[in-house]
């Protein structure tokens, strides 16, 4: 006997509910990237820059750590860059490399919880679209934090055609145009470390779009049973 569409979503939804309830954190999460994303090239502020990455960091573990020890390591690896920088300041260490590695652990531990439910998802609903948005720009971040790492270890791994230095901004920028492909070319690396790492970063983001979108996109048209473990 056929089992209705609406008894499907129940079950489904119920499965889901610590991801998604309160109703709204995906969503939340990628409205607070896009904010990000949009305003920080405004923010020119230090410690604006850093308040503004705390509410990213805290969005994210509110949004994907669902168990008590998903939501310490994710505390744990989100606090620890910030505490670095305070050393930093005093001046006791040169923390920045340091602290942006801690920060790609961070996102390395945060998008492999949110593709574990997007990817365990039977049934497709607006906050599950959202998440799989947000997944993605939390991916660029985390590639932006690759290219921050290597450019401080390597100075001069990426260049602007301008000739003006690069700020933090332009790391993010140059990210998510790589992962997009649209390679407008006013940022490029130039050691052939830093083209292969680029080379990566834009092969991951189609991979992205044509496995795990078009996945999600067959599951909301019905077009793929996924049977339950």
């Amino acid at each position: 006997m056929p089992v209705s569409n609406q008894t499907t979503i129940s079950n489904d939804h119920t499965g889901l509910a610590k991801l998604i309830s309160p109703g709204g954190r995906m969503g939340l999460l990628l409205m607070t990237l896009l904010a990000w994303i949009v305003f920080a090239p405004f923010l020119s502020n230090v410690v604006l820059l850093s308040a503004f990455m705390i509410i990213v960091i805290l969005a994210a573990v509110a949004t994907v750590a669902t168990t008590r020890r998903s939501i310490i390591i994710a505390i744990l690896l989100g606090a620890a860059p910030f505490v670095l920088s305070s050393f930093s300041v005093a001046g006791y260490m040169r923390a920045d490399p340091v602290r942006n590695f801690l920060i790609l652990l961070f996102f390395v531990y945060i998008i492999s919880l949110m593709l574990r439910h997007i990817l365990d998802v039977r049934v497709v609903g607006t906050e599950i679209m959202y998440g799989a948005i947000a997944c993605y720009l939390l991916i660029g971040i985390l590639w932006m934090m690759v290219h921050l790492l290597i450019d401080n270890y390597a100075p001069g791994s990426y260049s602007a055609s301008s000739g003006s230095p690069l700020e933090s901004y332009d790391y993010l920028y140059f990210s998510l145009v790589t992962l997009t492909t649209l390679g407008y070319g006013d940022i490029t690396p130039t050691t052939q470390f830093a083209k292969g790492i680029t080379l990566l970063e834009a092969i991951s983001g189609v991979f992205y779009m044509g496995l795990i979108i078009s996945r999600l996109v067959s599951l909301g048209k019905g077009d793929v049973r996924v049977t339950p473990a």
